[in-house]
């Protein structure tokens, strides 16, 4: 007998149940994936707080997945998007289909609000499930990484500390118009992104603010997670150079859009970065890249094939210069 599988948006009385669902998607404590879930979802930056859907079966949640909203820009026109940011079904009732009926579900609830699915990273599993409904492969990010030594020429890295000030300088880095769709990215989530639960981020400037890193430390490296210069990327390079050096980390990170390495590839040789697979150590079940997927939320409807002018399956035509994922 096929089991009743019913799917309903979020509320409040399934945040229980949703945290200890993923214990099958997150291998770390009861509270941290509590402290995640209140972070990412109910404390988000957008208004719109908790995007998802469950799946209910026997009077328990069998399956959940969780989006977040984002923007994009492109010659003054702004588009919203969504991406899945968790997705989990427990291991008695896969095979089921329930990814993909909890995706479409939430898809049809949101398609007057949102423009665009965006997926960041899928797994082999949950990359087949969204390609089943239509999502297709787009382009994928690159990750380079330098081993970091003395640094010489090096740029004096000042840490801001207050959001007010962090604010004030990335926003005379931002470009008055971009003919490339770009991400939107606001005080609001720059100030909630740097409160993630267990992480811990430094932004760091020059005294000339000729250039500033947003970094996330790590146990032996750092990962640049946003950037802007004036005249070079090597000053970028030099400025967080700098700053691991004196922090005493052994590595740096750099995660680039396909679209930035075809720009950027000779400066980061030059420099002494080299491209690497991002997982392909870790987890087979994984793409050894972090592949993007995307398609309109009403897929049969023409003008929805272009965001902001931009045809959306056109890499050349993307900026992600400022990367935004959770």
């Amino acid at each position: 007998m096929e089991k009743e599988i019913k799917i309903e948006l979020v509320n409040s009385s399934h945040y229980a149940e949703i945290v200890d669902l993923e214990e099958f998607l997150w291998a770390n404590t009861h509270e941290y994936r509590e402290q995640m879930f209140f972070w990412k979802y109910v404390n988000s930056f957008v208004p719109s707080k908790c995007l998802g859907a469950v799946a209910i079966c026997d009077n328990n949640i069998v399956g959940y997945s969780g989006f977040i909203q984002t923007k994009w820009k492109c010659n003054g026109i702004i588009t919203n998007t969504v991406f899945p940011t968790d997705a989990v079904v427990h291991p008695d009732y896969r095979g089921l289909k329930i990814m993909a009926k909890l995706t479409t579900f939430i898809l049809e609830n949101i398609k007057d609000r949102y423009d665009y699915l965006l997926v960041l990273s899928p797994n082999v599993r949950s990359g087949s499930v969204y390609k089943s409904i239509g999502t297709k492969f787009f382009t994928s990010f690159v990750y380079y990484k330098k081993q970091c030594a003395i640094v010489f020429g090096k740029r004096d890295a000042v840490v801001l500390n207050s959001i007010d000030d962090i604010w004030e300088c990335r926003k005379s880095f931002e470009e008055k118009s971009s003919n490339c769709l770009d991400a939107v990215i606001t005080k609001e989530y720059y100030q909630w992104k740097m409160q993630e639960p267990e992480k811990e981020f430094r932004f760091i400037t020059d005294n000339e603010h000729s250039s500033y890193a947003l970094l996330e430390i790590r146990s032996k490296n750092v990962e640049i997670f946003d950037f802007g210069y004036r005249n070079s990327l090597r000053d970028v390079l030099k400025l967080v150079e700098s700053y691991v050096h004196k922090i005493g980390k052994l590595y740096v990170n750099f995660p680039l859009y396909y679209n930035q390495e075809k720009e950027y590839k000779h400066i980061m040789k030059r420099n002494g970065y080299h491209k690497y697979l991002w997982l392909k150590k870790i987890k087979k079940s994984f793409s050894p890249i972090k592949s993007i997927m995307i398609r309109p939320i009403e897929i049969d409807k023409p003008n929805k094939q272009y965001i902001g002018d931009l045809k959306h399956d056109s890499p050349s035509s993307w900026n992600f210069k400022h990367l935004l994922y959770v």
